[in-house]
């Protein structure tokens, strides 16, 4: 069947895999990952893409860069995606996109930092078609920030930080705007702000433990131990603790 000829995904499906992103969001790693793999079948690949990229999103997070890689290939596939034709529905382009910016964090790691830049700019040309899209618009700064950051260029990460940062605040999601604050700490510690840096991220660490958002107050706390703050150690591994009795093993 074309692509243009798909059906919209059932609801139940959707809210399937929106509840996975939610059980990650929150540091249930066991049920966002159990959650992600029970829709590899589903009938509509966007669907399996989208969840393929939410598994390699989580396995990434617990440092388990070569299967997030693996997760994150087999989205690209299931996205369809095509230079020639471009995704032809709203939730194909989330799915493109979720997955190749996916591939791009995938290679920051091993320090392919060409390939990251060549998979965000794929990213980039699908969205400046379609405009809207903020979830996954988001994604696309926050992996040119960290991008940067593994460069050593601080001023484009503060740029993409704090693009960000507006960016979330306009798609009013709690969540999508604690995450653009822990990535602007960040970019702030690698531009050599070690103040505004601790002080970023003590504030992100205080309203994700008020959201409930346990990776981001665990990303937050060893950003706030890296600008020397001496009880950040302790809170860290506390927030460890807590994810491992959520399922979720660092590697």
């Amino acid at each position: 069947m074309h692509s243009s000829c798909r059906p919209v995904p059932g609801p139940d499906s959707l809210t399937r895999w929106s509840e996975a992103v939610d059980a990650g969001a929150r540091g249930w790693y066991a049920a966002s990952l159990t959650g992600a793999r029970s829709l590899r079948r589903d009938a509509d690949p966007a669907v399996r893409s989208l969840s393929a990229s939410l598994e390699g999103s989580l396995l990434r997070q617990l440092g388990r860069y070569a299967d997030a890689a693996v997760r994150d290939g087999a989205a690209l596939v299931d996205s369809g995606f095509s230079r020639a034709t471009g995704p032809r529905r709203a939730i194909d382009v989330d799915a493109v996109v979720d997955a190749l910016v996916g591939l791009a964090a995938d290679a920051i790691g091993p320090r392919r930092l060409a390939r990251a830049d060549a998979l965000l700019t794929r990213a980039e040309s699908v969205l400046a078609t379609r405009p809207g899209h903020e979830r996954v618009s988001l994604r696309v700064l926050w992996v040119r920030a960290e991008v940067a950051m593994a460069s050593g260029d601080a001023r484009r990460a503060l740029d993409a930080a704090e693009a960000s940062v507006r960016a979330a605040r306009q798609f009013r999601s709690p969540r999508h705007l604690v995450k653009s604050r822990v990535v602007h700490a960040a970019a702030l510690l690698v531009a050599g702000d070690h103040a505004g840096a601790a002080t970023a991220a003590r504030s992100a660490r205080d309203d994700a433990v008020a959201a409930e958002l346990l990776p981001l107050a665990w990303a937050s706390a060893c950003l706030s131990e890296a600008c020397g703050d001496r009880d950040a150690s302790g809170v860290r591994r506390g927030f460890e603790v807590a994810i491992r009795s959520r399922g979720g093993q660092f590697s």
